[in-house]
């Protein structure tokens, strides 16, 4: 009897171990099914530190991505389980009322757009991964969006799916290997791929998936969270005189960027800012000229969120550092730039990261410029701010946008008259004739004046 005593200690081992990975298979199939990774979360005490659940979670959360990370998987299957996100939208437009027509509009429209990808999409520049961030910004009922989804121009334009922010859930190394086909702002080329994940995975709050942050209710977004109205400033010279700082003020969010001086121009652009927009080069050329100004550094005031718009590993390697209480780095380029000094030290709730593929959809779907097929070609950084709002504000008034280069200096804080320069990577003429074509279809007001 006793030599019977091993081989059934060992079956029983087997069965043991049998079980425990069929029960770890069953709660990662879970976790890909039902954990909403894409929508905004209550895990955090709505800014004062994470309470002991949180933790759990997020140990579990790790838990399950290491085993994901070991499961066997294609290439193209893309780390954001794309299935779910659209399962997700799915229930979204049968949610919507019966005489509502926006729903099955959008929803037929990325059914189709997901029967296109081919089986290498992830290596196409005009493909994206799907995501349902932008369901978070669709709970006004006279949010823009709506009549962008139903106006032909608009809709041809808007690919509603495509991520907006990134985050730390963003991060796999299938992610890594689809975007590092991408230069510059459109992905991780030459990029370090323990760096980019060590970058994201700080970025692991609410405020980090959801723009407007300080509407959250104990960390989720309430149902009646109510409309957005949002000012997007550029910095063209028609604003000097336009006398605008009270209507800019009295918006919800105001968007600025680059040299955005308000001190000695608050009666024309207001004092405001919600969310400063940059990236981490116009950031420096922006202190460094306009320092002369009193430019010195980016702008600050209580609540202020910073909007990266990463355009090399310099934000990535700039963010691994400042969000884990390590010095700032200089650029790795030649010319060794100095890192910004905030007022304030960045937290993780304070930054907003843009999704590498948003910026590339922008490129390819807004903008369509002549020049958009040139490597070096960009959306101006103005551009992508106003874009930004436009796909998660519910009303966008724009100033400073599309004046006359001949009649008005190239800024407002100009001394004397500047003309407009126009960059090799950028086309201003393009853009200019998107914002009046938004204008003239009523989805942005654009301040004009004569």
């Amino acid at each position: 009897m006793h030599a019977m005593a091993i081989p059934t200690t060992r079956v029983g081992k087997g069965l043991l171990t049998l079980f425990l990975v069929t029960i770890c298979s069953l709660a990662v199939r879970y976790y890909v099914a039902h954990l909403p990774s894409l929508t905004v979360q209550a895990i955090y005490n709505n800014g004062s530190g994470q309470s002991s659940s949180t933790q759990r979670t997020n140990v579990l959360q790790r838990i399950l991505h290491k085993a994901l990370d070991f499961s066997p998987k294609s290439s193209e299957e893309s780390a954001l389980n794309e299935n779910r996100t659209l399962s997700r939208i799915e229930r979204f437009s049968q949610s919507q009322p019966p005489n509502s027509s926006y729903g099955e509009t959008f929803l037929n429209s990325i059914r189709q757009r997901a029967r296109l990808k081919e089986t290498h999409w992830y290596s196409d520049e005009k493909e994206f991964v799907r995501d349902s961030q932008f369901l978070n910004y669709l709970r006004c009922p006279t949010t823009v969006r709506k009549k962008m989804l139903q106006e032909p121009l608009s809709n041809q334009k808007f690919l509603p799916e495509v991520p907006i922010l990134m985050y730390d859930d963003h991060f796999s190394h299938n992610e890594y290997q689809r975007l590092s086909k991408f230069k510059g702002i459109y992905g991780w080329e030459d990029m370090d791929e323990k760096e980019l994940s060590e970058a994201l995975k700080s970025l692991h709050t609410p405020n980090n998936r959801y723009m407007f942050d300080d509407r959250f209710v104990e960390g989720f977004i309430p149902k009646d969270v109510g409309c957005t109205r949002c000012a997007v400033i550029g910095n063209g010279g028609m604003m000097n005189g336009s006398k605008k700082g009270k209507e800019i003020d009295a918006h919800d969010y105001v968007f600025r960027v680059n040299v955005a001086l308000t001190k000695g121009y608050e009666e024309d652009l207001g004092t405001k800012t919600s969310f400063y927009c940059f990236t981490m080069v116009t950031l420096s050329n922006s202190l460094r000229g306009g320092g002369r100004l009193g430019f010195k550094e980016p702008p600050y005031e209580k609540g202020i969120r910073y909007v990266f718009f990463a355009d090399n590993d310099w934000t990535y390697s700039y963010l691994n550092a400042v969000l884990n209480n390590r010095p700032a780095p200089r650029s790795a380029d030649k010319y060794r730039r100095t890192p910004p000094n905030f007022v304030k030290n960045l937290q993780a709730e304070d930054v907003k990261l843009v999704h590498p593929d948003f910026q590339r959809y922008l490129k390819w779907s807004w903008v369509n410029s002549t020049a958009q097929h040139k490597t070096v070609h960009r959306p101006t950084t103005g551009a992508i701010m106003l874009l930004l709002a436009l796909h998660t504000c519910d009303e966008v008034n724009v100033y400073g946008f599309g004046g006359s280069y001949s009649k008005f200096s190239e800024h407002y804080y100009d001394k004397k008259f500047t003309k407009h320069i126009f960059f090799a990577n950028h086309d201003n003429n393009a853009e200019n004739a998107l914002w009046k074509r938004l204008h003239d279809l009523g989805i942005i007001n654009l301040y004009t004046r004569d």
